[in-house]
């Protein structure tokens, strides 16, 4: 990794990594406790805050994004089993966690890889049930819109009542349709952003339906700890520091 110590930015999905190589560790936000050491196969939920990772000299690992419906027809659990939190996928799968690394390991190329996760995933994905197809009727369409959207309207639009819906999205993400619609718009913005100290923050917040420009920074300390020149400043070192690196990594920030 062209950075050793990253803050991770959150967004409203799921990712799941498959570690062949050193152990990475794993910082909460704001909690003085030891790092949490991440070995094998793990599981991060919908976050509302940063967090940290430490990437260790020599890093292999694949991964895959889950959007936020899409936990319990992959994983087997709901969402609000991991929110905040990182976990190991052995305690939900089993020994079909070591099946799939070594799976991964004999694969001959990278891209062969990615197709034997592929088929893992899908497979189990199929076999699943859809129970609550207007509840993920609703989150897609919230993602789709960027969160600007009501929870009126994505009651009508998923054919249940608000109480209904609310407690629904509740179990499948871990957090509110509100939490959600706050990350869907956030993670607009970090989008848009060009990486420029001249970054005109007023008409960012007008474009994405903030109050004011007061409410964005304020979203912006929330989800980032840093204020929006503090976030320009991070992200122009991806830009001037490391080529290799995909600079459409919005939520991947350098420390130190």
């Amino acid at each position: 990794m062209p950075f050793s110590r990253e803050r991770i930015l959150p967004v409203a999905h799921f990712d799941l990594k498959i570690n062949l190589a050193s152990p990475h560790s794993f910082y909460e936000h704001k909690k003085f406790i030891a790092p949490q050491d991440l070995k094998e196969v793990w599981l991060t939920g919908i976050f509302n805050r940063y967090h940290h990772v430490e990437w260790p000299n020599h890093v292999q690992l694949y991964g895959a994004r889950l959007r936020a419906g899409g936990l319990q027809p992959v994983i087997g659990v709901p969402g609000s089993v991991v929110h905040n939190q990182v976990i190991s996928l052995e305690t939900i799968w089993g020994t079909l966690v070591a099946e799939i690394r070594d799976k991964l390991n004999s694969a001959a190329t990278i891209q062969k890889g990615f197709g034997v996760l592929e088929r893992i995933l899908s497979s189990r994905l199929y076999a699943a049930e859809r129970s609550q197809p207007a509840v993920d009727f609703a989150i897609l369409n919230l993602e789709r819109n960027w969160g600007n959207l009501s929870v009126k309207r994505l009651s009508e639009i998923a054919g249940l009542s608000g109480t209904h819906l609310r407690r629904r999205v509740k179990e499948t993400t871990g957090t509110s349709i509100k939490e959600m619609a706050k990350l869907y718009r956030f993670e607009s913005v970090l989008r848009s952003v060009n990486p420029s100290p001249t970054t005109n923050w007023a008409n960012i917040a007008h474009a994405h339906n903030f109050y004011d420009q007061s409410h964005l920074y304020k979203d912006f300390q929330t989800f980032t700890g840093l204020n929006p020149s503090q976030y320009i400043d991070q992200r122009s070192k991806v830009y001037k520091e490391n080529a290799i690196v995909d600079q459409k990594a919005y939520r991947n920030l350098p420390i130190g």
